[in-house]
């Protein structure tokens, strides 16, 4: 049997930290093969991120220049991204959330006919310029995806005024950023200067607070789980629908 190829891609800190779980789990399960690629939007705080869990891209954009706007960074993914889809050939894309790397993203997906699948969907604010340009990055994301998961049930409700149905879960990635390995991340901050020990470490930052304690993570399962059920049907052409929180639950066992 043909592995499905599923291709996360993401370019800076906070979507690394939310993604690279995700990147692991969809690449412990035998009939998926995990791929990823970074654009670097944000070029060493991605890198910390990926260090931090022992990740490694298979394809890098590498897109950072100084003074970089917003016309260039989405110029040069979508240049990069052609690329990258024609070498890796994936069956399903996944995007999170609503950066620049999101959009041109999920938008060279399109172009390639690509199935595309949006991590933490349907946030609203109903304001195109605020947050700008996240707003509307996230509402053309929308427009172009095939599977939604929603951190939470208003952002389930949002979609839902929108007519969007293939709403697979309600999934917050950060939480599966809690489950990260402490002792690599002590390991890797003392390495680069930090002084700091494994009770001391509670948090990372990103563009907001993102706790990384180690409660156990499940959500990522969902998703992954998700991903590949609908991805086989996205690819054999059958409707999906909408599936409520309950439908998919993770094993006992925690998936790592």
């Amino acid at each position: 049997m043909n592995k499905l190829r599923i291709m996360s891609v993401f370019g800076t800190r906070p979507e690394a930290i939310k993604m690279c779980p995700l990147v692991k789990e969809l690449a412990s399960r035998p009939e998926i093969e995990s791929l990823c690629c970074v654009t670097a939007q944000h070029r060493e705080m991605l890198d910390s991120v990926m260090e931090v869990f022992d990740l490694k891209a298979d394809c890098d954009l590498d897109i950072m220049t100084p003074r970089q706007t917003l016309s260039t960074i989405t110029s040069k993914c979508l240049l990069g991204m052609d690329d990258a889809i024609e070498q890796l050939k994936p069956d399903m894309i996944l995007v999170h959330g609503d950066t620049s790397t999101t959009f041109a993203g999920a938008l060279s997906a399109f172009y390639h006919k690509v199935p595309v699948g949006h991590v933490e969907a349907g946030l609203r604010t109903y304001d195109k310029y605020s947050p700008f340009p996240e707003e509307m990055n996230r509402k053309l994301v929308t427009a172009i995806a095939d599977l939604y998961f929603c951190p939470t049930k208003n952002n389930r409700e949002n979609l839902l005024k929108e007519c969007v149905t293939e709403i697979m879960a309600l999934a917050n990635p950060a939480k599966d950023a809690e489950s990260v390995d402490m002792d690599g991340a002590v390991k890797y901050l003392n390495a680069n200067g930090y002084r700091i020990k494994k009770s001391q470490l509670y948090k990372l930052t990103s563009a907001g607070e993102v706790p990384f304690h180690k409660f156990g993570s499940r959500l990522h399962f969902r998703i992954a789980e998700l991903t590949r059920w609908a991805s086989e049907r996205l690819i054999n052409g059958n409707a999906i629908g909408v599936l409520e929180p309950v439908t998919v639950k993770p094993s006992n066992t925690t998936r790592r």
